[in-house]
């Protein structure tokens, strides 16, 4: 019988080492990385972040938990949520977007300020 105990303090026990539990718990459940963007969250929304918000000009991006960045115009958009407005809008910020193709690409249409 092998034991991992380094010591071998006790041959014949089987020792977990520290190691491989913590290694196999932080496998076991994790969440997957989104970049940091706070996942959990009960909504249906794609999770983003504003990275860029050109406020006179009235547009921006967002970056979603898979990395793409993905455009926005405030009058192509509609708001929903208790943030209801562009004054919320900050670089930064974690929304939830749905997007939508146009034949220029892909644009956020709701936005959801958190």
């Amino acid at each position: 019988m092998t034991t991992d105990n380094p010591t071998n303090q006790g041959a014949g026990e089987i020792h977990p080492s520290p190691e491989s539990s913590e290694a196999s718990s932080a496998k076991v459940g994790s969440a997957p990385d989104t970049g940091g963007i706070t996942a959990g969250r009960t909504d249906k929304f794609r999770q983003a972040k504003i990275i860029r918000f050109f406020p006179q000009a009235g547009y921006g991006f967002v970056k979603d938990s898979n990395g793409k960045e993905i455009y926005f115009h405030l009058d192509e958009l509609r708001f929903v949520g208790e943030k209801r407005d562009a004054s919320y809008i900050t670089e930064g910020a974690e929304v939830g977007v749905d997007v939508g193709r146009t034949s220029r690409g892909t644009r956020v249409t709701r936005l959801k300020i958190y």
